[in-house]
């Protein structure tokens, strides 16, 4: 049988351990439809061979303080259950002996057992030291802060800012004949809100929509109706801009934005 062979090969390494493990589960497996009658004398065998290689190898009890502390063990990289139960481990290799736990120091110790040996090894868990400002190598300044991701500043600034419209002639001549290129300047108090990674920029402010002197005609109009139109309005302006952010560094002292604005 396939898993008799290789634990048969894994003894002759020197491997017990894993050579106990594959017998192990070989005489507790169920038989299958398919098995050969080889494979019922494998399984047979299995569990003589299996308690063969328990009494050669050896045992460790891990004895946790304080008993109040949930802890993680961990002999040789595989997690124990019940710290109250011995353990079986690998003989004749090193072997690790790990223990954590939330707000103590790791404890690790490394060791190496021999076969059929029984030790018990106590694991005194210390609190984790609290690292204070001079904590890091001589010579060294107290660390700098680390800026969590996403703490880039404030959630909401309050600001100015200056917006204006061109207005070429071709688009007057879109519902008119005539018309001219002009500028309506614009001067606005804002409020920015983080929400997420968008930002929320409503604002109020006005907009001068001065109109020098300027033929103007409607379309398909004789042209006794030309006539000469100017303004002198200045609006109060409402806007609301919504732009994604795109930091350019973690603190965002570079941003790209893109987004869209309404007006009223």
């Amino acid at each position: 049988m396939t898993a008799a062979a290789l634990a048969r090969c894994h003894v002759a390494l020197g491997d017990l351990f894993l050579g106990w493990e594959i017998y192990d589960a070989l005489a507790t497996e169920k038989p299958a439809r398919d098995w050969t009658p080889d494979d019922h004398v494998a399984k047979r065998g299995a569990a003589k061979k299996a308690e063969e290689l328990d009494e050669r190898l050896p045992r460790i009890t891990v004895k946790v303080t304080p008993k109040t502390v949930k802890a993680l063990v961990q002999v040789a990289g595989r997690e124990v259950e019940d710290t109250a139960v011995p353990v079986r481990a690998p003989p004749d290799e090193k072997i690790e002996v790990r223990v954590t736990a939330d707000g103590y120091e790791p404890f690790v110790k490394s060791l190496v057992l021999s076969e059929g040996e029984t030790r018990t090894i106590p694991a005194a868990l210390e609190p984790e030291k609290a690292k204070g400002p001079g904590s890091g190598k001589p010579g060294e300044g107290p660390k700098a802060k680390p800026v969590p991701a996403g703490d880039t500043g404030p959630e909401i600034w309050l600001g100015a800012k200056f917006r204006g419209l061109l207005m070429p002639t071709f688009v007057m001549n879109i519902v008119a004949d005539g018309g001219t290129t002009t500028y309506w300047p614009g001067g606005f108090v804002t409020m920015t809100a983080r929400v997420g990674d968008v930002d929320l920029v409503p604002a109020i402010g006005v907009t001068s929509y001065a109109l020098v002197p300027t033929p103007f005609k409607p379309h398909d109009t004789p042209d006794t109706e030309w006539e000469r139109v100017e303004s002198d309005l200045v609006a109060l302006t409402l806007l609301l801009d919504v732009m994604y952010v795109i930091p350019l560094d973690a603190k965002e002292v570079g941003t790209m934005k893109i987004g869209a604005g309404f007006g009223l």
